[in-house]
Parts: structure tokens; C-alpha cells; sequence
């Protein structure tokens, strides 16, 4: 059962960074503006942090398992979907979808690892595998990715997922129990529709003040109601008797710090991993930011000199900040995930 929950957040780890090295591909066949690939590559990762919290608290009151394998399902129409994109457009909506089939799994199988091993040493272990699978998948994404894009075409860097998800699926039903909270109390909608909307109208501002440089007087006021909105989350869990996450675990100084931690590390993470494997010919010139150009699959082989992170996104008629934008979706996502595991 380990094995096949610790598979598919291998999967779900790798189809965050997958694309990357498609995205000249995607640019020259696709030709999307520098505001839709941006949403091509941060969609995914903004819907997995604003569903989690939702999903998980859904798996506890009407079944974990039923939730992992509903995010199987969605997980891979929506692989398909992506494959088969033929406009920017519809390759964003697959992109969202496969965010919120992600956030299924991941919001279930922390809590299916907590119910089958009740034994502290025992789940410490789990966690251990369950958590090194997915940064497994991060890494392996754009290597991957170079593979495929040298031999296929872009689709197939989603097409890969598919005979993972017949696996997890069969495998789920025949091996994973089903687990649910007993205790389950009236759900939160009002909370979960705050948070999901205020961290989407957050992200959204951030990405279109960067496209118009602060110019739109509405960008301004979609970032203010996002940010009015989790603020009226916060204090509406404050005060409801059953809250969706209990924002009191704050006031514990080790959780706190755990939690910033982790938060530090996956943005430094991902702010150097999103452009690193992203890389846009030009003229007599390869940009792109990690390494010199070399032999080997596309991934390795278009890794980019470091001095060209501002020249790649004037190339691709990208704003030249958007990567501590994407770091904080991506690192959000995982804060989201390391409070609502603590259920």
C-alpha cells in the first residue's frame, strides 16, 4: 500500500517539473502570449495549493480512499487533455485540472499513511518514503522530460502519466483500505471557498501586475480582496467550533519554525528549478539559467548558461521577475500541505 500511495506523489512530483523542457516547444507550436505560458506552467501548481485543504477535508468526511482514486481519474482525463491540447487556452484548463487531481492525492494519502500506521516509528518511516517519492518525482520531471522531447512530441510529456494512473487506480482499489473520520463534524464551505478564491485573486494579481507593471487600477483591487479574503479565512477559523485547518497550531514556536522552513526551502527550490530547465534558442545563443549548453537529452542539453534568467524571459516576452512569483505558489502549495497533514 506504501508502495502504490509513494507512486503516485512520484507522479504528481514529476508532473510539476515535467513540462519545463517543453516549453520552447510549446512556445513555437502553440504560440501562446507571455501572460498564458506563464498560467501554462503555474495553473497546475496554484490549484494543488488552493485545493488542498478542501480535498482534504472532504476525503475525512466522506472517504480517503474514495478521494485518492476520484483524483486518480481527474488526474489523468486531464493528462490526456494536456497531450491533446491544440490552443493556449485549453492547455491551461488541462494544466488546473491537473492541479486539482493533484491536490486529491496529495490531501489523501498523508491521511490514509496516518490511519494504516498507527505506530509512531512506523509512520515516521512512511512519511519519510511518501515525501522523498515526490521530491524523487521533482527531479526526475525534466530529465524525463528532455527524454521524451527528444524522441516525441510535446504531448507525450503528459501522455506519460496515463499507464501510471491504470496502476495507481487497480492498485488503490485492490490494496489501499478505506479510511474516514468517524468524528466528522459540519463542513466549512463558506471557509473553503475563502481560501481557495483569496489565494487564487492573490496569485492572479501578482502575475498580472508583473504583465502591466502595476498600471491596472482592478489588478490592484482583485490582490486587495484576495488578501481580505484569507484574512476573513484566518479569523473565521479563529472562531468556528470545527475550522478546516486549525490556524492555533501557529502558537506552537516548533511548528511555526518547521513550518517557515519548509516554506524557505521549497521557494529557494523552485525559484531555481522553474527557469533552469526551460531554455529558448536565439540567434547564436542558448538562454537559460544552470549550466553550459552539452550532450544528452534535450533536459541536460538545453540547460542554460546563468547569466541568461532575464534574457530567456525577454525571449519568451515574459515579465523578468515571474520566478519568486511561481516559488511562492509553489512553496504556498507546500505550506497548505504541511498544515493540512498535521490533521
Amino acid at each position: 500500500m506504501l508502495g502504490v500511495l509513494c507512486a503516485s506523489l512520484l507522479m504528481v512530483g514529476m508532473d510539476l517539473t515535467v513540462l519545463h523542457v517543453a516549453v520552447p516547444t510549446i512556445s513555437r507550436e502553440l504560440l501562446p502570449g507571455g501572460s498564458e505560458l506563464l498560467w501554462i506552467v503555474d495553473s497546475e501548481a496554484l490549484t494543488v495549493a488552493a485545493g488542498l485543504l478542501m480535498c482534504g477535508t472532504l476525503g475525512d468526511r466522506f472517504g480517503r480512499k474514495r478521494m485518492l482514486i476520484s483524483g486518480y481519474v481527474v488526474f489523468g482525463l486531464a493528462s490526456v487533455g494536456a497531450a491533446l491540447s491544440s490552443a493556449p487556452g485549453q492547455l491551461i484548463a488541462s494544466r488546473a485540472a491537473l492541479g486539482g487531481g493533484g491536490a486529491m492525492i496529495m490531501a489523501s494519502t498523508p491521511a490514509l499513511i496516518r490511519a494504516v500506521f498507527p505506530d509512531a516509528r512506523e509512520r515516521a518511516v512512511a512519511v519519510g518514503l511518501w515525501t522523498a517519492a515526490n521530491s524523487a518525482g521533482v527531479s526526475v520531471g525534466p530529465l524525463l522530460g528532455g527524454l521524451l522531447i527528444e524522441h516525441f512530441w510535446w504531448g507525450s510529456v503528459f501522455l506519460v502519466n496515463v499507464p501510471i494512473v491504470v496502476f495507481a487506480v487497480v492498485s488503490t482499489f485492490l490494496l489501499v483500505p478505506e479510511s474516514r473520520n468517524d468524528r466528522s463534524h459540519r463542513w466549512d464551505g463558506p471557509g473553503a471557498v475563502m481560501s481557495a478564491v483569496g489565494l487564487g485573486a492573490v496569485v492572479y494579481a501578482f502575475q498580472q501586475l508583473g504583465e502591466h507593471n502595476a498600471a491596472e487600477p482592478a489588478v490592484w483591487g482583485i490582490g486587495l480582496t484576495g488578501a481580505v479574503l484569507l484574512v476573513g479565512f484566518v479569523v473565521r477559523q479563529r472562531r468556528i467550533p470545527h475550522p478546516l485547518l486549525d490556524v492555533t497550531q501557529f502558537a506552537d514556536r516548533r511548528f511555526t519554525v518547521s513550518a517557515l522552513c519548509i516554506l524557505r526551502v521549497l521557494r529557494g527550490l523552485h525559484g531555481v528549478a522553474v527557469p533552469a530547465h526551460a531554455a529558448f534558442p536565439t540567434p547564436g545563443r542558448i538562454y537559460a539559467v544552470g549550466c553550459r549548453p552539452g550532450p544528452g537529452p534535450v533536459g541536460v542539453r538545453q540547460c542554460v548558461r546563468g547569466s541568461g534568467g532575464a534574457p530567456l524571459r525577454r525571449a519568451l516576452g515574459m515579465p523578468t521577475w515571474p520566478v519568486g512569483r511561481t516559488a511562492a505558489v509553489r512553496a504556498g502549495a507546500g505550506l497548505f500541505h504541511v498544515v493540512g497533514s498535521r490533521r
